[in-house]
């Protein structure tokens, strides 16, 4: 039998490991998950766009490739037929994982929701419809006389698909990008719940010994963690963590979209777009209005003037940035607005289940007094 200094190791011990450390680990692998993919899709804007310039192209050169397109044909074979502007190509996707960005609900980001992409296997994949947008990232060859982007060892493969016109695409998928909440994850559930079975079964184990009675009180009371949240009154700080979370997610969502426009910036294509304005950008603005980028140019453009600029000439996925004055957030703004309402949410959510949890453990002692 377990003494009760051992009976606390065992029971805290419990409660670390499936209620914290696992979803923790959780979190951190699907942060990264979407991290690698957010840097693909920074990394796409460095590359050819096959199409419009496939004449300086060599599909023998193994160099990878931008290809915006619509979806023509599904074979059997688990291969796509792609018509973009001047080529259609063949994609292979046995095997290989999609991504498919929600509807545009609004062209205001802000009202858009947090829905993140979804990413499944081909073979999972329900029926796509003819004439949906795609996006495709990979190395360009020829396969049957036409045309096929695919994976190559070494290289990054990435297929995604959405509804709409291409014009901003890239702008929203970075914006999907992301959990809704990272510590609600694959693991979280399963978790969760052998967490809650564990303790249980650990309170009606200690009950039995007299001398670790108070801790079969406590071991049930741990089990308890995942769903006193959403009970009153810790429901309160449970609602008012979702709200402040919500917040966090707008400002990373906003930082993401800043290096996603920061990246765009240091590109070639747009600074020849600068010279071609007759217009020199000095400053890049950081914040984000309805769902635009700010730019302060000088030059011709006074620091008041509002005005559309596009990213790439002739890219069917040129960006759009707002340009005004500066007046906008820093990027350590962000990032310090993003810790803040983490930090909040974080201490209103502990706050809830630290009242629920003594509550309960106080209902429980009185329970046991009462025999």
């Amino acid at each position: 039998m377990l003494d009760q200094p051992q009976a606390q190791v065992l029971i805290l011990g419990l409660a670390l490991f499936f209620f914290a450390l696992v979803p923790l680990i959780g979190a951190f692998r699907v942060r990264q998950q979407w991290r690698d993919f957010r840097l693909a899709v920074f990394a796409s804007l460095d590359l050819p766009l096959f199409g419009s310039e496939s004449p300086r192209i060599d599909l023998n050169a193994s160099t990878p490739v931008r290809f915006f397109g619509v979806l023509e044909a599904v074979e059997a074979n688990d291969h796509v037929w792609l018509r973009g502007q001047q080529e259609t190509v063949r994609v292979p996707l046995k095997n290989e994982k999609i991504y498919i960005l929600p509807p545009e609900t609004s062209r205001d980001f802000v009202n858009m929701g947090f829905d993140p992409l979804q990413c499944i296997k081909w073979e999972k994949t329900g029926v796509l419809t003819e004439g949906m947008g795609a996006f495709v990232v990979g190395v360009p060859s020829k396969s049957h006389g036409f045309p096929l982007i695919g994976r190559q060892r070494g290289q990054r493969f990435l297929v995604l698909f959405y509804d709409g016109k291409p014009e901003g695409v890239l702008s929203r998928v970075i914006w999907h990008a992301r959990q809704k909440n990272e510590f609600w994850n694959d693991l979280t559930p399963s978790s969760l719940l052998l967490g809650t079975m564990a303790l249980l079964f650990c309170s009606v184990f200690l009950s039995s010994n007299t001398t670790t009675r108070s801790e079969s009180i406590w071991a049930a009371a741990f089990a308890l963690i995942p769903y006193l949240p959403l009970i009153p009154p810790g429901l309160a700080g449970f609602l008012v963590y979702r709200g402040l979370w919500q917040k966090s997610r707008l400002y990373r969502a906003k930082k993401d979209l800043y290096l996603l426009a920061e990246r765009a910036l240091n590109s070639e294509q747009l600074r020849l777009h600068c010279s071609y304005q007759s217009q020199v950008l000095t400053q890049f603005n950081q914040d984000i209005e309805d769902g635009m980028r700010k730019i302060e140019l000088s030059g011709r453009a006074k620091a008041t003037t509002i005005k559309y600029f596009p990213l790439f000439r002739r890219d069917p996925a040129a960006e759009s940035f707002l340009i005004k004055g500066a007046d906008s957030l820093s990027l350590k703004h962000l990032m310090r607005k993003v810790s803040l309402y983490e930090i909040a949410s974080l201490g209103f959510l502990s706050a809830g289940l630290l009242i629920n949890f003594s509550l309960i453990v106080f209902l429980g002692v009185q329970l046991v007094k009462s025999f």
